[in-house]
């Protein structure tokens, strides 16, 4: 009988032993992710995965194709691509033609994840297109009257929420948009008070959501360039290997940072989501 909560719970212990061994740690990892998968924890296994290669970030073949499955079970199939992608390369230059029918098979499961991205990537823009068609109607019913509700953009759609007439009577495209060095602000002219449009927050409501852009110190504006140049400037500052900083753990938790932060604004779809977010 296969027993692996006993598995994870013996990888776990283990990693104990000898936390500053990145091969070692890399291993545990990545076989503690495999035990979380067949427990049917894929978020736990895509989190361990990540752990591993973070440990060990070069030729770490089974920790990506396992983080690339996992991804598939959490439907994050633009994730997945780019995790099958590297496999696949990495595989082509190390294989000298002893592991094609390994090739092949990532590369049926790569064709897979790519047209299920795209599915994702259309039913978004339907989403889209949906709610900004909600948004005009609204717009143009307040034209009429004091409204009851008003719409914003909330996690890739647009939501009705509540009002009672009383300070609610302008149209959501009254509201104007303004842009920070490091983030973007709404405000409605003259409508102190109110709820920032697309957060549902109010003025100084803290949010919690980070803020990546700042913690890769570049402008909302910048480009995939420009992101991965930063990205690559504070990975290495504070990578546990080659940091300067006293607190080894401080490091950690900023290299962490920086890695998620460059993961979802160096991916378009996720940057999109984010930017809809309006992370103040």
């Amino acid at each position: 009988m296969r027993r692996f909560a006993d598995a994870v719970a013996i990888y776990s212990g283990a990693m104990d032993l000898c936390p500053t061994h990145r091969e070692y740690m890399s291993v545990l990892y990545s076989n503690r992710a495999a035990a979380q998968m067949s427990m049917g924890r894929p978020q736990k296994a895509w989190e361990d995965c990540t752990n591993s290669l973070r440990f060990k970030p070069q030729d770490n073949l089974k920790a990506l194709l396992r983080r690339a499955r996992a991804a598939q079970a959490l439907s994050r199939f633009a994730d997945a691509v780019r995790d099958l992608e590297v496999s696949q390369r990495l595989l082509s230059e190390s294989a000298e033609g002893k592991h094609g029918q390994e090739l092949k098979d990532i590369s049926r499961e790569l064709e897979y994840c790519k047209a299920q991205a795209a599915r994702q990537e259309e039913e978004a823009g339907k989403e889209r297109v949906r709610g900004e068609a909600e948004y005009l109607k609204a717009s143009r019913a307040s034209s009429a009257g004091p409204k009851s509700a008003w719409w914003h953009w909330q996690q890739g759609k647009f939501e009705k929420v509540g009002g009672d007439g009383n300070g609610f009577e302008e149209p959501p495209n009254t509201w104007a948009r303004q842009r920070s060095s490091s983030k973007q602000q709404y405000r409605r002219p003259g409508g102190a008070g109110m709820p920032r449009f697309g957060t549902g927050r109010m003025p100084g409501e803290a949010s919690n959501t980070p803020d990546y852009y700042s913690i890769l110190g570049v402008d909302p504006r910048a480009t995939e360039t420009e992101i991965k140049k930063a990205f690559h400037k504070l990975a290495l500052q504070y990578h546990p290997d080659k940091t300067t900083e006293p607190d080894l753990a401080v490091a950690e938790e900023k290299f962490k940072s920086v890695n998620t932060a460059y993961m979802v604004l160096s991916d378009s779809v996720e940057r999109r989501r984010y930017d809809l977010s309006f992370p103040s």
